[in-house]
């Protein structure tokens, strides 16, 4: 019998060791959220894991929800009982009611979703009319080392995991006209190193695009507040 989507995502990510699980708390991408969300926001962190990044945004003066599917949502419950988590199958609808949430962080998680548009229009219907913004992370699908291995005909994806749930592949450019198709504006974006692998920081620095593996983008919602 097949398996849904939400039970291959289970099976794949609740085994994950601990040190994964908490996502890098000294990676760049979670430097710059929590530069980026400061305090005294409201947050939701899509695909939290085991809470672990919730809980920092927690401790810089934010009011934080975490959402994932239920395996992973006991792990930071039992993790962060202080904490706020929702499970629910983010391939659909959202549990949430509109211009909810000052920012949304989706960290490597869009790439999973089988309907990307109904991901982005969810997350565009929750933030806060105005100026209410989306900070997403993806794979870098024109990263130097994944063009590398498919010209050789190889599958860059981990075997074990990543074969069964990426089913998205984005650029920069890719990844801009989605969002902006869908309502929100483009405010920042940048490369990111999802592993912290330094290996080609020469490179990096002159053409971040293809020597990156990460994309990140923070996304607005511009409509007025009085539209809704």
């Amino acid at each position: 019998m097949k398996k849904s989507w939400s039970e291959i995502q289970e099976r794949t990510y609740s085994t994950r060791g601990a040190d994964e699980a908490t996502r890098g708390l000294e990676s760049d991408k979670v430097k710059f959220l929590l530069d980026y969300v400061g305090s005294n926001k409201k947050v939701l962190d899509l695909g939290c894991n085991d809470g672990a990044v919730c809980n920092v945004l927690h401790e810089r003066g934010n009011d934080v929800v975490g959402v994932d599917l239920e395996k992973l949502v006991r792990i930071a419950r039992k993790k962060h009982p202080h904490l706020k988590f929702v499970a629910a199958d983010l391939s659909h609808r959202f549990p949430f009611k509109n211009n909810t949430f000052d920012v949304i962080y989706a960290s490597e998680i869009l790439e999973h979703i089988p309907d990307d548009q109904l991901f982005l229009k969810e997350c565009y219907r929750i933030l806060v009319a105005g100026g209410g913004g989306l900070l997403i992370t993806t794979p870098n699908h024109f990263y130097f080392g994944i063009s590398i291995l498919t010209f050789w005909g190889h599958d860059w994806r981990d075997p074990i995991r990543d074969s069964d749930t990426h089913i998205h592949f984005y650029s920069f450019k890719t990844l801009g006209r989605l969002l902006m198709y869908v309502g929100f504006k483009i405010a920042r974006e940048k490369g990111l190193e999802h592993k912290l692998d330094k290996t080609w920081y020469p490179l990096e620095r002159i053409l971040p695009k293809t020597f990156k593996n990460s994309i990140m983008m923070i996304a607005l919602k511009i409509e007025p507040k009085g539209k809704r």
